[in-house]
């Protein structure tokens, strides 16, 4: 049989539909991902339900998932797959705190150091491009990390 895939825009301004947070467990956690378990007859389109959530956690169960139909998006080799973990790391974090601060913001006031402030963290991402990135000196610049599209990116 053949399942399909839906995609829901949630607007984070509003509250959350009730199903959405039951998905995740009563929190505004986004993205959240909702998974049918195969039934006893092995037809994964009409078990029960699951749901996972939080970005990582769901980029870990695709790369995991489809290991073996897609090609990884992780760095294979152990010094780049370092690298990326450690974009995620000290960047991640607050790219993602400046960009909700900016978006939910009501106070007209506080937007343009809102802005500034994501501004900021977009600097960062470039300063550790130019330190990491292997075409930091290259005249064939790619706007990824390596040579293609990856991990880090994809965070």
């Amino acid at each position: 049989s053949t399942c399909t895939i839906q995609h829901k825009v949630v607007d984070i301004t509003k509250p959350r539909d009730p199903h959405i947070l039951k998905l995740s467990g009563g929190t505004t956690a986004l993205p959240v991902m909702e998974l049918l378990e195969a039934n006893d007859q092995g037809d994964a389109c009409s078990g029960k339900t699951k749901a996972l959530k939080e970005s990582m956690v769901l980029m870990d169960f695709i790369e995991d998932h489809f290991h073996d139909t897609a090609p990884p998006v992780r760095r294979q080799d152990p010094y780049e797959r370092a690298v990326e973990n450690l974009m995620v790391a000290t960047i991640e974090p607050s790219f993602v705190a400046s960009g909700y601060r900016l978006v939910l913001n009501q106070d007209p006031d506080k937007k343009k150091s809102l802005v500034q402030k994501y501004l900021e963290e977009h600097k960062k991402i470039n300063d550790f491009l130019l330190e990491y990135g292997t075409n930091a000196s290259d005249n064939n610049k790619t706007p990824w990390l390596f040579d293609r599209f990856g991990w880090a990116e994809a965070v």
